[in-house]
């Protein structure tokens, strides 16, 4: 992924999170157009495609953890 392309960056993190190109529209207050694009140029760039399930589990791994830390486990 290119480095100055956060905006499909951000994109494809809140698409994986909701998996609604509306959802993430409204949340990132752009069309709906905007988000299929930066989905596409995502797919065109990194070769996946994260509305396919199985790709998308692949790019979750992928993508750098962006929210809190996770607890670590009991012992």
């Amino acid at each position: 992924m290119r480095a100055d392309a956060p905006d499909v960056l951000e994109t494809v993190a809140a698409y994986l999170q909701s998996g609604s190109t509306k959802d993430v529209a409204d949340a990132l207050h752009c069309h709906r157009n905007t988000v299929v694009n930066r989905l596409q140029a995502f797919k065109t760039q990194a070769g996946l495609d994260i509305t396919v399930p199985a790709q998308a589990a692949v790019a979750l791994s992928a993508l750098p953890w962006r929210g809190p830390t996770p607890a670590a486990p009991a012992r």
